[in-house]
């Protein structure tokens, strides 16, 4: 007669279960995208799902004279929408290798262009934790003045989460558990 052990029940649970934390940095596939005059440029990248617990938006480049014409914004796939960047940086150019990030020391108006490092954006991205990242994430950019354009060259966002299990994981691992009560049922 085979008896099943607790230690078994917990292999087969680390062999079935994935992996529950998960960090990555997608990037928009999507740009150049120009930036005219009295328009508003959006731009799109695609995220798989997971819970978010932080992330940080990344503007590696974008060029554009006179930054204070520009405000920026982030939508994510469940419709949540944060403030990045309202009309800072006066006549200087460009933002190039920025991040907004919630823990950063500076906030975004105390910097200056090209921004390159890390900044609290206008409005708390934390607004986005505890929500399926899974999706097309969109970021806006308003040009509210005349006289100076610009492009996006690349963006991102860079994502801590967990990782939501696919339903056919699930319904293996549910099998297996039940395999493992009617075993132990039976050994009994």
């Amino acid at each position: 007669m085979k008896v099943i052990t607790r230690s078994s029940v917990l292999i087969l649970l680390a062999i079935c279960l994935p992996v529950l934390s998960s960090a990555g940095v997608f990037m928009s596939t999507d740009v150049p995208r120009g930036i005219r005059d009295h328009q508003t440029t959006t731009s799109t990248l695609t995220v798989p799902p997971m819970v978010i617990q932080d992330v940080n938006v990344l503007i590696t480049t974008l060029y554009h004279s006179w930054m204070a014409d520009l405000v920026m914004w982030i939508t994510s796939p469940q419709g949540t929408t944060v403030a990045l960047y309202s009309y800072y940086g006066g006549s200087a150019n460009n933002m190039l290798n920025t991040i907004f990030d919630d823990s950063a020391t500076l906030h975004i108006s105390q910097g200056w262009p090209p921004f390159g490092g890390s900044y609290r954006p206008d409005a708390p991205l934390s607004a986005f934790i505890g929500e399926n990242a899974g999706g097309v994430w969109t970021l806006y950019i308003r040009d509210d003045a005349s006289w100076d354009s610009g492009t996006l060259e690349a963006w991102g966002l860079e994502i801590n989460g967990e990782v939501i299990p696919e339903p056919a994981t699930l319904v293996l691992v549910g099998a297996g558990l039940a395999a493992v009560a009617l075993l132990r049922r039976r050994a009994a």
